[in-house]
């Protein structure tokens, strides 16, 4: 006959296994919610990157409406407006990548 020692059956009692089987539950949900925030950042950089393309996109075509004016004053103050949102756009990135924002 063999005997069991009461630690060995603690281990193995309905009271672990249940303990048990909570903690692998929330292992489970933890994975699904860690999933999710790698897929959300994912997205955002993706949208990130889009916003800073767009932007580029925007201040060219700014600046070639601004060369193909012939009234000075409205070419000075759209190299105005195009030099302000260069500034921005440089500001938003060194902020960035510095991790001030």
């Amino acid at each position: 006959m063999v005997l069991l020692e009461l630690e060995e059956c603690l281990k193995d009692s309905p009271r672990f296994r249940v303990t048990l089987h909570q903690m692998e539950n929330d292992a489970v949900d933890l994975e699904g919610k860690l999933e999710k925030v790698v897929n959300v950042c994912e997205a955002m950089v993706d949208s990130g990157r889009a916003y800073t393309s767009a932007n580029k996109r925007f201040l060219e075509a700014v600046q070639e409406l601004a060369h193909s004016l012939k009234d000075e004053a409205v070419t000075n103050i759209l190299e105005q407006c195009v030099e302000g949102l260069q500034e921005m756009m440089e500001y938003h990135t060194l902020s960035v990548t510095l991790n001030i924002i």
